[in-house]
């Protein structure tokens, strides 16, 4: 064990660059390097934001507890921070952005009472930084955590709420010293998860799963709700690394581990409804889907068995599930969660790409990532503009050559401008790396290769 972990914070050491999802774990250590319950993160990988740990049931339960304490207490600050934290924790795992206002009220009460500690400060700024980071206002993230560290530079959560906002904002090598900061502080699951997707994204995939299984070994199992979910939640992370490594079967025995530990498990269940797709078990696949939205109506989802009954024929299906997504998003603009990578990315495949173009452009400005490259790319080229849109497509393959999209978006580009060979190449390592990347441009990059030879 100390080995592997010697591994990994080598690697993330000697790396020069961090990739990680999103807003991390506040949760607190039993001493045995497991972490339990505490305020902790939140939901949508696809959006950039770091998945739940933590099951609906016990936020829920957190927040109850923090409520009474607080009526014997209502001048505690940071009883009113555990309050915010947890607000925002409600609000991913449920996907229900109306607990991010709840959130806000609260963590700005705590910065509001006289009789506060520098320590009680720095964790309402903390709070406040996982707030900006769920609401995508990572500028205002980074901010609220470089606040904390001036209070409370021992505090380790302040440092994955910052390594998460410089990160969005393309500031990799920032967010690599905070993570290796964090990692020194508490090594754990927040720290090892983090590794992992940082491995992941930077094309080695086999430390990534290393990473993953020292974050599984943290997570023991254990009574409490909230230790299971967080298991669950360390294998929806292996089965991810698998489905985007194209290995399906390794990746649905991952999410049902997941489910076994925690059967409510959202991301989990749309997991496995994406390995049942690629499986042929379409039904099962949708059912899974199904049960993923009935826990938490998360946008990414919505699009994402759109698409799946788009490539199955069912139109009118398709078409609910793409009406539920504008409807999702309007409420969470209306709560402050800006999300224009993922809305861009919608507009670019079913709505307008010259809306997906503004929106992507924005998007770029604030930061430069390998996933706003390819999807401003991918924009540009739907748009008609396949000229302006290669050196993105260029760009997002050169920082991750080893997510599928990516290198068939590149190819579809390269083929749009008569690059027959490069194109060519590009669409066959998309099929290499996951034939199965998506169940509506997969087919699509089968059939362009297939007359390429013809």
């Amino acid at each position: 064990m100390r080995r592997a972990l010697g591994l990994v914070l080598a690697a993330v050491v000697g790396a020069g660059a961090l990739i990680v999802y999103g807003p991390g774990q506040d949760r607190t250590d039993h001493g045995d390097g497991r972490l339990g319950s505490g305020s902790g993160s939140g939901s949508g990988e696809r959006a950039g934001v770091f998945p739940p740990a933590v099951s609906p049931h016990s936020v829920s339960a957190m927040i109850e507890q923090a409520r009474a304490r607080l009526k014997r207490a209502p001048d505690e600050a940071r009883l009113w921070a555990e309050l915010g934290t947890a607000y925002v924790e409600q609000a991913r795992v449920a996907a229900d952005p109306t607990y991010y206002t709840k959130a806000e009220q609260a963590l700005r009460k705590a910065l509001t009472l006289r009789h506060r500690s520098p320590e009680d400060r720095a964790r309402a700024q903390t709070g406040l930084g996982t707030l900006a980071n769920a609401r995508h206002e990572f500028r205002d993230a980074e901010r609220w955590a470089e606040q904390a560290l001036q209070l409370d530079p021992d505090h380790w959560m302040l440092y994955g709420v910052l390594a998460d906002a410089r990160l969005q904002l393309g500031e990799r090598r920032s967010a690599e010293e905070a993570l290796r900061t964090m990692m020194n502080l508490r090594p754990g699951v927040a720290s090892y998860t983090r590794a992992a997707h940082y491995f992941t994204l930077t094309g080695r995939p086999e430390r990534a799963a290393e990473a993953l299984d020292l974050a599984i070994s943290a997570a023991a199992p254990a009574a409490a709700p909230a230790a299971a979910a967080e298991l669950a939640f360390c294998h929806e992370r292996k089965g991810e690394l698998a489905w985007h490594t194209g290995r399906p079967r390794t990746a649905l025995a991952a999410y049902d581990r997941a489910l076994a530990a925690d059967p409510h498990h959202a991301a989990a269940l749309a997991g496995r409804g994406r390995a049942k797709a690629a499986l042929g078990r379409t039904e099962e696949a949708l059912r899974d889907y199904t049960a993923s939205l009935k826990h938490a109506p998360h946008p990414a989802v919505l699009v994402e068995l759109g698409e799946l009954y788009l490539s199955l024929g069912r139109q009118a299906q398709a078409e609910r599930q793409f009406m539920l997504f504008e409807d999702v998003q309007k409420l969470f603009r209306a709560s402050g969660v800006a999300d224009g990578l993922l809305a861009g990315r919608y507009e670019s495949e079913h709505g307008d790409p010259a809306t997906a173009v503004r929106l992507l452009r924005a998007e770029w400005a604030r930061g430069r990532t390998a996933e706003r490259a390819d999807a401003l790319g991918w924009a540009l080229h739907r748009a008609g503009h396949h000229a302006h849109a290669l050196p993105y497509a260029r760009q997002a393959t050169e920082l991750d050559g080893h997510r599928a999209e990516f290198a068939y978006h590149r190819g579809r580009i390269e083929q749009a401008l008569g690059m027959a060979g490069p194109g060519r190449e590009h669409i066959g390592r998309a099929l290499r790396l996951n034939p199965h990347f998506s169940p509506l441009h997969a087919p699509k990059a089968k059939a362009a290769l297939g007359k390429a030879h013809r």
